[in-house]
């Protein structure tokens, strides 16, 4: 059995797979960004497409196995993500694209590690990482500001992060583990705290009530703050197609709650590229 993870894979192409997940991220992150958070399709498929092609004319088995793999686990993952409301559909396209172009860190910027992590995890953590440090400073001051009273079970779920992170620093010690690893912990686990406490206000912070004809394709209805009945009746979908739009004409519904204002991602995933492609995978940068 060939092990995936420790075998020399060699990509062919690098520049032009390089240019690809570029343009094609950067291109999806203007639409995000300068068309309301509406990339075309058209889009999409040509940047997914292109990828393939890519994939396969590099006639090397054990590296389309190894890319296919990569996009099938960040599809899947991401497609339970995207019916969760999480993440936009153009979100997983993007990702599977850049999964199947850069499977790993191209050689062409240093890569010297013996270990083939997939490139697609290194890209995810650091825009995950920008994401949440944005929407920290972007949304806090309007969480604050909200009056809704903060429940105490949100505080009691919240101790055994703390204790979590006690220990881990005790473990820390022991083990030798560099700081950076330490900060990193905190500050995740300090945001899941802060998450925990602050989560009503949060949601519905990026809520707004909008009648039916301006709730548009794959927009998220935040089904969780209306009436069960009513959404077991009508079976309101978290997120709606444009078949599900079609079929809640019927639904005497004024209005509906409407996670209108929930920040895009794909600039995002445009920088955790471009930091990755130029620093590297962050496990072998620290």
């Amino acid at each position: 059995m060939i092990d995936l993870f420790y075998t020399n894979l060699t990509m062919n192409y690098e520049i032009l797979r390089i240019l690809f997940a570029v343009i094609g991220t950067s291109i999806s992150a203007y639409f995000d960004i300068f068309n309301k958070k509406n990339i075309p399709d058209l889009v999409l498929y040509i940047f997914l497409v292109l990828s393939l092609i890519i994939v396969f004319i590099d006639f090397n088995l054990t590296l389309i196995i190894y890319s296919i793999g990569c996009a099938l686990i960040v599809g899947i993952i991401g497609y339970l993500f995207y019916k969760a409301g999480q993440i936009g559909g153009a979100d997983v396209f993007i990702l599977c694209s850049l999964a199947l172009l850069l499977p790993v860190q191209p050689k062409l910027f240093g890569n010297t590690s013996n270990i083939n992590l997939p490139f697609i995890f290194s890209i995810i953590s650091v825009a995950g990482f920008v994401f949440i440090i944005y929407v920290l400073f972007k949304y806090t001051p309007m969480v604050l500001k909200r009056k809704e009273k903060i429940e105490l079970k949100r505080i009691i779920y919240s101790l055994p992060l703390i204790c979590i992170f006690l220990i881990f620093i005790l473990l820390s010690k022991k083990i030798d583990l560099p700081a950076i690893y330490l900060i990193l912990i905190g500050f995740l686990i300090c945001v899941s705290i802060y998450f925990s406490i602050f989560k009503e206000r949060f949601m519905k912070t990026l809520i707004e009530k909008i009648p039916l004809n301006k709730i548009e394709n794959e927009d998220v209805i935040a089904i969780e703050y209306m009436n069960k009945k009513i959404v077991e009746k009508y079976n309101i979908p978290r997120v709606v197609s444009s078949s599900d739009l079609k079929r809640l004409k019927n639904a005497k519904i004024s209005k509906y709650p409407v996670y209108t204002k929930l920040p895009m991602f794909v600039p995002f995933i445009l920088i955790g590229l471009l930091f990755s492609l130029y620093f590297g995978s962050l496990l072998f940068l620290f």
